[in-house]
């Protein structure tokens, strides 16, 4: 259901909200917040790959990536290493 009686500039107000809090993020830290959250799940699959047996397909999943692909090239670019280097490399110490 539409609502009528909002503020006809209520989405400029918004955006300069957005656009602020975006700016801020990355001044802060000196990274936007996608590639913020991007690093958090990276990291993630990190943690699943080393600590469990569960396959890669189902870690990029879990992590939010629609494919294994998209996972492995972000993680190799993240960490220097694929999934499947690093889990081999995990289970030989």
């Amino acid at each position: 259901r539409r609502v009528s009686n909002t503020n006809p500039n209520m989405h400029l107000r918004l955006e300069c909200r957005r656009n602020k809090l975006f700016y801020g993020f990355k001044s802060l830290s000196g990274r936007t917040i996608s590639k913020y959250l991007q690093e958090l799940r990276l990291k993630k699959g990190y943690e699943l790959l080393v600590n469990s047996e569960t396959n890669i397909g189902e870690i990029a999943d879990r992590v939010g990536f629609k494919h294994q692909c998209n996972f492995s090239t972000a993680f190799r670019h993240f960490f220097g290493v694929t999934p499947n280097s690093l889990r081999l490399q995990a289970h030989q110490r």
